[in-house]
């Protein structure tokens, strides 16, 4: 420490670590720093410095710069400067000057004053205060008050919106539409058999079923004057909602409606009697088992394939889902129902050259989607009266395979084109229904 305090330098080096660790402490005259005003690290450094390796001393001033960079940044960029200075001289310094651990003799100083007064200019600016937080200068806050630039890109994205909305208005009023194919009617439905499989899994889950009955009814008159009246306001949340609520309103008497009804009751049964998300996937388990029993709407099934990258039962399991879509057509489920499966891609999965397939199936004709889209919309649940994918589900059965993974998928699209006069008046367009199969191997 003796030696130390007779280098100037690292006197000088000491004071700045000093100021940089604690602003309230600055150089003194005599160079003897109080005890304790120095952090270990710091000091460990600085204390370490001999004279010819003045690379020392920058890299002390350096670490001092970095220490109380987040802290204080006036502090750190005074120890900066201190260690530009060092680096300066230590290069202007001929190296035969210089011993290897010998410190220089103390006539030779004449560049120990500009160091000197580096640490001092340090140690002074150190004691400022700086601002904890950072601000904006002040002609960015002068340009941000006078300059209305929020309210120029306001009027820029409506500006925008405009002529965007302009433009489709004109095309709209001098294209030609498509032509569009017939609008595919609405099955029957087969709604006895319907709810009777639906009863049987509600009660099979613990719910009382009187009690949903006639909460069912209680809806139905509920319900026919809330839609009527959402309708007549014509204030939705979105287009598609406004379009199903105002063709539900307008035939409270069907099939739709009282589906509607009853799976809102159903909803409200599961919710009373225990976890809604335990509840619903029995529910959905046992309504796919009811529909697809020997005996019940959809039953006389063909066995369902084993789901692994085979040739046979890949084969197997495509002809396995003609015949239940054709099943759902005969029982009323639907009026019409397709399988799109591409050859080329079940041959390659089949045979290893893909990791997955998908299975898209077109249904069209489903009397119960407007009340699978409000119940989806308004309620955010998955429990909607849906019998095909119930009954799909069920045939492919548990997916416990650990060589494929099976995930189904639904789907709505609009059968037809639509002009946007028809968009904002909410006119509604029969729904096509999109299900995706889709296989992955491991």
């Amino acid at each position: 420490m003796e030696r130390c305090r007779s280098n100037p330098t690292a006197v000088a080096a000491t004071a700045a670590a000093a100021a940089a660790c604690d602003p309230s402490v600055g150089a003194s005259a005599s160079g003897l720093l109080p005890t304790g005003t120095v952090c270990n690290t710091c000091a460990s450094a600085v204390l370490r410095v001999r004279l010819p390796r003045a690379a020392v001393v920058q890299r002390a001033l350096l670490r001092c710069t970095l220490a109380s960079a987040p802290r204080a940044p006036i502090q750190a960029s005074a120890l900066a400067l201190m260690a530009c200075c060092f680096q300066q001289r230590w290069r202007r310094r001929p190296r035969r000057h210089l011993a290897s651990q010998k410190c220089l003799p103390r006539g030779r100083r004449e560049y120990l004053g500009s160091s000197a007064a580096a640490a001092l200019w340090g140690a002074v600016a150190a004691t400022g205060t700086a601002p904890q937080a950072a601000h904006a200068g002040a002609w960015t806050a002068f340009l941000t008050d006078i300059l209305p630039i929020r309210e120029g890109q306001r009027e820029m994205a409506k500006f925008d919106y405009a002529l965007r909305d302009n433009w489709n208005s004109f095309l709209d009023a001098v294209n030609e539409p498509p032509p569009a194919a017939p609008d595919v009617p609405d099955a029957a439905g087969a709604e006895a058999a319907v709810i009777t499989a639906a009863d049987a899994a509600v009660a099979a889950a613990g719910v009382n079923l009187k009690a949903v009955v006639d909460r069912s009814l209680i809806l139905g008159e509920e319900e026919s004057r809330r839609l009527r009246g959402r309708s007549a306001s014509a204030v939705f949340e979105t287009e598609l909602v406004g379009s199903v609520i105002s063709h539900l309103a307008s035939r409270t008497d069907s099939y739709a409606f009282r589906a509607y009804c009853r799976w809102r009751a159903y909803l409200e049964g599961l919710q009373a009697v225990g976890p809604l998300q335990t509840g619903i996937q029995t529910f959905g388990r046992e309504f796919g088992r009811c529909l697809t029993a020997d005996g019940g709407l959809l039953g006389g099934l063909p066995s369902a394939p084993r789901l692994i990258p085979k040739p046979s039962e890949t084969q197997q399991l495509v002809k396995g889902l003609e015949s239940v879509l054709s099943a759902t057509v005969t029982a009323g489920l639907c009026t019409r129902a397709q399988l799109d499966a591409d050859e080329v891609l079940v041959d390659l999965w089949a045979t290893g050259g893909r990791r997955d397939l998908v299975l898209p199936m077109t249904i069209e004709g489903d009397p119960l989607v407007d009340a699978q889209l409000l119940l989806s919309e308004e309620n955010a649940t998955n429990l909607t009266p849906d019998p095909i994918v119930a009954a799909l589900e069920a045939w492919l059965g548990p997916n416990n395979s650990s060589v494929c993974s099976a995930k189904l998928d639904s789907f709505y699209v609009n059968s037809r084109w639509r002009r946007k006069r028809e968009k904002e008046a909410f006119v509604y367009v029969p729904k096509q229904r999109l299900l995706q199969l889709t296989l992955q191997t491991a």
